[in-house]
């Protein structure tokens, strides 16, 4: 008769008792902001647009584009992300993205005339782009290490 020894599927070291690390709740809210990002720029967009249209005298034409801009960037630099991330490292690409989205901001608070609003939610897309889908997949590499 033989005897078998049962063996844990994932066991990492760590007790069933034992909790997450920090570094994992950091991620995790992390995360949470970058699609609070999206979230929050396609909502405030809207009620920013009464006032945007009024200043800048927008017609229902140049209102979509001021507002779908950021989206259709942000999905195309979704696309580029990866690669990215995957040549030059996430936290990297992270940094960036923050980087590029904190400028695409400062243009559009400063901006003077519509075409400059315009370059910086593009901008602001190309941040929000990035961010969506590393920060994805960074968090999905601490979810398997630590869970």
């Amino acid at each position: 008769m033989e005897t078998t020894e049962e063996s844990p599927v994932l066991d990492n070291n760590r007790s069933e008792n034992s909790r997450p690390p920090m570094r994992m709740y950091l991620v995790a809210g992390l995360s949470a902001v970058g699609g609070l990002l999206f979230g929050y720029d396609t909502g405030v967009v809207s009620g920013a647009m009464l006032l945007i249209r009024d200043y800048f005298q927008l017609d229902n034409t140049m209102q979509g584009v001021v507002v779908s801009v950021t989206i259709i960037t942000a999905w195309v630099f979704c696309l580029c992300a990866g690669q990215a991330a995957d040549r030059f490292g996430r936290k990297i690409v992270i940094i960036m993205a923050s980087i590029v989205f904190t400028v695409g901001s400062l243009i559009m608070g400063f901006s003077e005339q519509v075409w400059v609003l315009i370059l910086g939610r593009i901008t602001v897309g190309i941040g929000i782009g990035a961010v969506m889908i590393v920060i994805k997949r960074r968090l999905r590499l601490y979810e398997s290490i630590t869970i």
